[in-house]
């Protein structure tokens, strides 16, 4: 039995209004974005035209603002529940290097969400990715992994996608694209009318 055996009662499913959330003990106020808490949109994307895969992590302020933006082009690529529990990592690792104490993770990958707090997956490659994200989740005051519909994710879904056409990663910081922009004004718009 793993150290993290233990630990899994400490996880509870959360429902609300449009969010399902797997959150650790403390939990953020019925999916609406809390003061100080950046939210971090990941998701992954898979062309059927041409070999690999992207990771899109979008991150935004208790404000909707995005304050990071990071594609990772990957040139294997495996199953999407496998690339969405990978982009959940880099996610979690953008927001450690950042220094974020409070984050909520949202992805439209209900079934990453789900095996976060399986046990007896540690064998298995998306065993050794949650192993990961579970570790690197105890190192933030507040961590909380939420399910949104794609409506809410388009911004991190088209970072994906761009990610697919490039030849390494790309990291903005304080100056995003506009169809970035754009994109994140949809997704805030859309997380406002679930959440109201």
């Amino acid at each position: 039995m793993n150290g993290w055996s233990s630990k899994r009662n400490r996880w509870k499913m959360i429902k609300n209004t449009g969010h399902e959330q797997v959150t650790k003990c403390k939990t953020i106020n019925g999916g609406h974005q809390t003061q100080g808490v950046v939210k971090i949109n990941i998701d992954a994307a898979i062309p059927t035209k041409s070999a690999g895969a992207g990771l899109g992590m979008i991150a935004r302020d208790s404000y909707g603002n995005i304050v990071q933006a990071r594609g990772i082009r990957k040139y294997s690529r495996s199953g999407a529940e496998l690339e969405e529990a990978d982009a959940l990592r880099q996610g979690l690792l953008m927001a450690r290097e950042a220094g974020w104490r409070r984050i909520e993770m949202q992805t439209d990958c209900k079934a990453a969400i789900e095996t976060i707090y399986k046990i007896g997956l540690v064998e298995t490659p998306i065993g050794t990715i949650m192993d990961d994200i579970r570790l690197l989740s105890d190192m933030f005051q507040d961590c909380t992994f939420s399910f949104v519909y794609r409506d809410g994710n388009r911004c991190a879904h088209k970072m994906a996608q761009f990610v697919t056409k490039l030849v390494s990663k790309v990291i903005w910081k304080q100056s995003f694209p506009l169809w970035l922009k754009e994109s994140i004004q949809e997704d805030n718009r859309t997380n406002v009318l679930l959440c109201n």
